[in-house]
């Protein structure tokens, strides 16, 4: 599994142009604003990280060396869990850049895989690099720790495509079953540890406690036979990171290691030749049956097909590709339908994409809603005394859902950026695309935090009044958060699945300014009610909650109403012969 010396020269190539790309990005006059504004975050970050690595205290080495193998195993098993739920048209996930450049080229297999993994290795040697700078007061051998996490990375993402090519292999009914597996085994282990805290001689008292509790029984189970033979490899490349000196432990484990690499890697080796000879038999079997039925069909069809049945030329439906297909003529309810899409300046066309993307990904999707509705609803299992549970409930639901859910609901214009120049010559206003494309990620965040108020409602009775004002107040919120996530997309596009220091660098940058966005709307909050209670006097007063509740809704509306108005704008001034990023 050699890499082709072409292969190599073009990884080099594709690096440099990607730094060149990012660097032009940045110097842009129409992103300079927000290129600044990015600047000033990194130096923020840069310099807590600096204190924090500096004036830090060294952590317990017992204690983190569980923490760093439970973390890589945890991160094994999201990627198990992903891989049942995720449908996927490769497992190996090649862009529509490498399809083009690479699948026609004089290569075998073996070396695009080996192409494959060596840009794992590569993405892996920067994650290395900073969990090293990071946990400087907490390793005595930087050069040790740093192979060993990075190992260890490179096990993780091998497991990856294992689990990848497992699932892509599986007939659509044996993959059913396997993802029903999943739930099956991630429900009995949260089962255990909420036996294991619910029957614990002292109860927590506090929902902070009741994590706690949580978390400890949790590194408990890991004491378990089976969770401590599946995360062996990983308990030595923690060992490894926290060794002290360079000794003939510290070799075999970094030995050990290295072989577990290279043995993951013949067996993702195999497992993609067994997985497409898989494949191939099952598409050989559904075309011989479609043939067959097809010969058996024929005297029937010839005697009842008329020029009726079928559309015209132009009428035919696509889902995702450019391909003509025989159907019967709609009917006057789908014409209407039709009719309706069109008096709405195509915004329902629009969002009727994304929702036929959603119904695709409803698997993954109702797994990124578990853990957020799980982390909202903690709260009101153990509420503080003296804030009402709705408020607890609500304020943890908007933290939980605006840090993790917007990066899985990309059903808007993050999903689009190889249709752009599809949507630039279709006959739509930019603010009917901007509305169909925000409709449907707006739509699944408000359902979903319905369906959390609602179990707030039937299992801790939060008022109905409580469920009415925290809808009232997000769901303008969903508006304004997604506008700004798209904004910025516009601003500095990037395609799925992209990897590299410009995306790890996004995301660095994204979460710290999403922290900062969180800190000021606090800030704001507070301000505007220590104004009420200054106007209306520390007394309970009949106006005082309503003036609050309706300044505030008022204020999120417009913020939201011009964070939609600055996307179209920027979406009518995207240039897609410039901005569009080159395909990787």
């Amino acid at each position: 599994m050699w890499l082709h010396p072409a292969l190599t020269r073009l990884q080099s190539q594709l690096f440099r142009a990607q730094l060149l790309r990012m660097a032009r990005r940045w110097r842009n006059p129409r992103r300079l604003a927000l290129s600044l504004l990015a600047a000033v975050i990194a130096l923020l970050w840069t310099a807590q990280t600096v204190v924090s690595v500096l004036w830090r205290e060294p952590a317990n080495p017992d204690d983190l060396r569980r923490w760093i193998a439970a973390g890589m195993l945890a991160y094994a098993y999201w990627h198990w869990l992903k891989a049942a739920w995720r449908p996927t048209d490769d497992p190996l996930e090649w862009s529509p850049a490498e399809v083009e450049w690479l699948m026609a080229k004089p290569v075998t297999r073996q070396q695009l895989l080996g192409y494959r993994l060596s840009t794992i290795a590569s993405a892996g040697l920067l994650k290395a690099a900073c969990f090293t700078l990071v946990m400087i007061p907490d390793i005595h051998r930087p050069i040790a720790a740093a192979l060993a996490m990075l190992l260890g990375l490179v096990l993780i993402d091998l497991l990856r495509l294992c689990f990848d090519q497992f699932a892509w292999s599986l007939a659509p009914r044996a993959r059913r079953q396997y993802a029903s597996a999943t739930i099956a085994v991630t429900v009995a282990g949260l089962i255990a540890i909420a036996a294991r805290v619910g029957y614990s001689p002292q109860p927590p008292t506090g929902w902070l406690a009741l994590g706690r509790d949580c978390w400890r029984e949790a590194m408990a189970l890991t004491d378990h036979w089976l969770i401590f033979g599946l995360s062996t490899p990983f308990r030595v490349a923690a060992n490894t990171v926290l060794t002290t000196s360079w000794s003939w432990q510290t070799g075999a484990n970094l030995l050990s290691l290295f072989a577990a690499a290279t043995g993951l890697s013949c067996a993702v080796a195999q497992l993609d030749r067994l997985a497409r000879e898989q494949r191939r038999q099952r598409e050989r079997a559904v075309h011989a049956r479609r043939r067959l039925e097809a010969s058996s069909d024929a005297p029937a069809l010839a005697t009842t097909l008329t020029a009726d049945t079928f559309h015209s030329p132009g009428e035919f439906e696509s889902d995702g590709n450019a391909e003509l297909a025989l159907a019967p003529r709609q009917s006057a309810h789908a014409t209407q339908q039709r009719v309706f899409a069109a008096n709405l300046m195509g915004a329902t066309a629009v969002a009727w994409t994304q929702w036929r993307g959603v119904r695709r990904f409803q698997g993954s999707l109702i797994v990124s809603f578990l853990v957020p509705a799980l982390l909202s609803l903690l709260p009101a299992v153990m509420p503080i005394p003296g804030i009402p549970i709705g408020m607890q409930v609500g304020g943890s639901l908007a933290f939980y859902c605006y840090v993790l859910l917007p990066t899985a609901l990309k059903f808007d214009y993050r999903r689009n950026i190889d249709r752009l120049l599809i949507f630039k010559a279709l006959p739509i206003s930019p603010f009917a695309l901007t509305t169909g494309q925000l409709a449907i990620p707006v739509l699944s965040l408000t359902l979903f935090q319905l369906a959390v108020m609602l179990a707030a409602h039937w299992l801790f009775d939060v008022s109905w009044l409580a469920v009415a004002v925290t809808l009232l107040l997000l769901t303008p919120t969903n508006v304004l958060v997604l506008s700004i996530e798209n904004l910025i997309f516009m601003l500095y596009p990037y395609r799925l699945n992209q990897e590299g220091v410009e995306i790890f660098l996004r995301s660095v940058l994204m979460f710290t300014g999403k922290g900062l966005m969180m800190a000021l709307a606090l800030g704001g909050v507070l301000a505007w009610s220590l104004t009420c209670q200054w106007v209306f006097g520390a007394a309970d007063s009949a106006w005082r909650r309503p003036v609050f509740l309706g300044g505030l809704s008022s204020l999120i509306l417009i913020l939201a109403t011009a964070a939609v108005w600055m996307l179209q704008r920027t979406y009518r001034r995207f240039d897609v012969s410039a901005d569009l990023p080159a395909a990787a």
